[in-house]
């Protein structure tokens, strides 16, 4: 029987070599090897932590809390499969496994829909799929709990090198959500969500009589806003609905960063929804965009990442009032980095 403690252990006191190893493209910066994912290319996408294991891909939303998980990832094995394959060996002398570069294009004509089953978290709870503007499927992005019930949102693209489905984003710049609805809709305005699960439930409330508002969204989390291809959104009126963060500084660190006390609200200008829209903002601003933002800010007491999913018994009449309250002009003053 493995000892998964023990090999996590070993793996970590050789943590900064293996993943040298594992994924070559990468740097380190302090306690952080940063890299652009888990087919190894550089970039800044995928951070691990190389003193605890833990591992987050902000592109693809895919996390894990050890290096028997990232390896697993990386080579798309089972967790007991890359523990077998770690376990036994002298890690210091460990050889590198070559990381199968996958050729990510449109699935083929025909091809049929992604079985979905992660090697990891099992069968998802929810799913969507995104098409290109003629309505074309491009990929998919399935939303699963992990062991500790946390919610993963993960990609399935097509791999013309293994003629299948596999976990990997997208190229860049990746298709909005909802582009179908743009192409038959094109005078319309468009409401934008934080996520697809709020992106169809938004889409029933303002469009439950009449059609109102393009509902719409993206793959990848905030920091995929910059990954996405908005260009189909030049000119539109364009209205943000950010979720109700209530994000607490749990640390002095952030306490310092946004300037109040541990255990205190961080203000809502600096809270990551509001950032990712504002961010968003000034995207589709220099497209030509007419921006709002629909922001529920921290003052209506609503729970941390409240959205349209929370609210499945609005209507029109509903949300119309509740939106005028909520609603801030986007008008650049702000001014946003881009590059960053």
């Amino acid at each position: 029987m493995i000892d998964f403690d023990d090999l996590n252990g070993r793996l970590l006191s050789n943590a900064k070599n293996l993943l040298s190893q594992w994924l070559p493209n990468g740097k380190f910066q302090g306690r952080e090897y940063v890299l652009g994912g888990l087919a190894g290319e550089a970039g800044n996408s995928l951070s691990i932590n190389w003193h605890t294991g833990v591992w987050m891909d902000y592109a693809t939303n895919e996390s894990g809390s050890d290096l028997i998980s990232l390896y697993a990832a990386i080579h798309g094995f089972k967790q007991i499969e890359a523990a077998r394959e770690l376990d036994g060996t002298t890690i210091g002398e460990l050889e590198p496994r070559p990381v199968k570069t996958e050729e990510i294009t449109l699935p083929p004509d025909g091809a049929e829909p992604p079985a979905m089953v992660h090697y990891l978290y099992g069968e998802p709870e929810m799913s969507w799929r995104y098409d290109d503007i003629d309505g074309n499927h491009v990929y998919y992005v399935g939303r699963y709990r992990n062991k500790e019930g946390r919610k993963q949102v993960v990609p399935w693209s097509w791999s013309n090198t293994s003629k299948k489905w596999v976990n990997r984003a997208f190229p860049k710049p990746r298709p909005v959500y909802g582009l179908p609805q743009l192409a038959k809709h094109p005078k319309h305005p468009v409401l934008i969500t934080e996520g697809e699960k709020d992106c169809d439930a938004a889409h029933k409330i303002v469009n439950g009589d009449a059609f109102r508002y393009i509902c719409m969204t993206w793959s990848g989390g905030g920091k995929a806003v910059k990954m996405t291809d908005w260009e189909p959104l030049r000119g539109k009126s364009v209205l943000l609905w950010t979720d109700a963060d209530r994000h607490v500084a749990k640390t002095e660190t952030e306490a310092h960063k946004y300037g109040v006390n541990i255990g205190e609200i961080i203000p809502r200008r600096l809270q990551p929804g509001t950032e990712t829209m504002r961010t968003l903002a000034a995207i589709l601003t220099k497209l030509g965009c007419d921006v709002k933002i629909l922001n529920p800010g921290i003052n209506q007491n609503k729970p941390d990442g409240w959205g349209a999913a929370d609210v499945p018994d609005w209507t029109w009449e509903t949300f119309k009032p509740w939106a005028k309250k909520c609603v801030e002009v986007f008008t650049g003053a702000d001014v946003i980095n881009l590059d960053a």
